[in-house]
């Protein structure tokens, strides 16, 4: 191979041999600077994906073995971009129905967008289902159930099975097994 010759490498090939000092990274069309500005002139409507579907990963990667000047200003516009698509991204997650899977929403976002997507989406739901919740119920946990239910028969008068204690469990501190303790349910 001669000395000045151009290849198409992938990523992990070309960080390799950048590392050693073998080849010089240039920055890909996709990640040209007629790219950066079209990014930051009108972030909402890329479609990364196209170019990418891992754009904003690979960007920073590159940004970071090449030492050419026009790489120093691509994690600026990367952020600048990703801070504008977040906002949009979680507000469409807040905002959607079960029937979001094929939207065309989705389909031009990047892996990264679409993990961000369902993670709002995701937590949107459980919010919801929280707040459905009747919190003014408070319930024992799975842990406490066996001695919870073992007070509760004692404060209703009715012994354990067996008269011991159910579940291997021992009265809370200032309860003995004959009285109901105040703060039990």
């Amino acid at each position: 191979m001669e000395e000045g010759a151009r290849l198409e490498l992938p990523l992990w090939m070309a960080e390799r041999l950048a590392a050693g000092q073998f080849v010089g990274v240039e920055l890909p069309r996709n990640f040209s600077g007629s790219v950066r500005d079209a990014l930051l002139a009108a972030p909402k409507s890329a479609r990364l994906r196209e170019r990418s579907p891992y754009f904003y990963e690979a960007g920073l990667r590159l940004a970071g073995l090449s030492h050419l000047e026009e790489a120093r200003s691509l994690p600026a516009a990367i952020q600048a971009t990703l801070a504008t698509r977040v906002h949009m991204i979680l507000l469409r997650a807040q905002h959607s129905s079960e029937r979001v899977q094929a939207s065309d929403f989705l389909e031009p976002l990047t892996d990264l967008e679409q993990r961000l997507f369902w993670g709002g989406y995701r937590h949107q739901r459980d919010l919801l289902a929280w707040r459905g919740l009747h919190t003014w119920e408070i319930r024992a946990g799975a842990l406490t159930a066996p001695c919870n239910s073992r007070l509760r028969l004692q404060r209703h008068g009715a012994q354990p099975a067996g008269g011991r204690l159910l579940g291997g469990c021992r009265p809370p501190a200032g309860c003995d097994a004959s009285t109901a303790c105040a703060g039990a349910t």
